[in-house]
């Protein structure tokens, strides 16, 4: 599901419109992306603000330990589900 406009001002207002990660300003970078969490049960969802290189590094699957964390997950198992499914792909054929 989307996140409406008035939805992601309301979300990148409660992040104090920096990236969640490195806290860049959105003043700095003139956007920040709109990062969708896959949550972990059917259906969940949830978007946080990323600069374009944190999102880029989320979605190749580059993120430290502590930046997983600090976006809620406890496992590296949850994190890699998180993923874009095309990444998730490329993943599995790069792991097993």
């Amino acid at each position: 599901m989307a996140i409406s406009e008035l939805e992601w001002k309301a979300t990148k207002k409660r992040y104090g419109h920096k990236c969640f990660l490195c806290t860049t300003t959105e003043e700095s970078l003139g956007d920040l992306d709109k990062a969708h969490l896959k949550g972990r049960s059917e259906g969940e969802t949830q978007y946080v603000p990323l600069c374009p290189n944190c999102h880029g590094r989320f979605d190749k699957g580059l993120l430290t330990k502590t930046e997983q964390k600090k976006l809620g997950f406890a496992t590296e198992h949850e994190y890699r589900r998180a993923m874009p499914s095309r990444n998730r792909q490329h993943d599995s054929l790069i792991c097993g």
